[in-house]
């Protein structure tokens, strides 16, 4: 179950919640674990509302169990 998680504003470097489960591009599975692959466009910061990429994976062991994420925020290049 992927609930709310942060990923820090490339800008401002606060923390933004959100809801990943929607941006799932790719799933893998490895030994029991499973990799929830993340790519979300044009996100908004909520602090200094500026816009930025997410891209990385957020992982369960077991499927359904949160184990930790790797999330990063990217400015989006002209």
């Amino acid at each position: 179950m992927i609930s709310k998680l942060p990923v820090n504003c490339p800008f401002c470097e606060e923390e933004v919640d959100f809801e990943w489960s929607k941006y799932i591009v790719d799933q893998e599975k490895y030994h029991g674990e499973v990799e929830n692959t993340i790519e979300c466009d044009e996100l908004e910061c909520p602090h200094c509302h500026e816009v930025f990429n997410v891209f990385g994976s957020v992982y369960e062991a077991p499927k359904g169990t949160y184990s930790y994420h790797e999330l990063s925020g990217e400015p989006i290049q002209d």
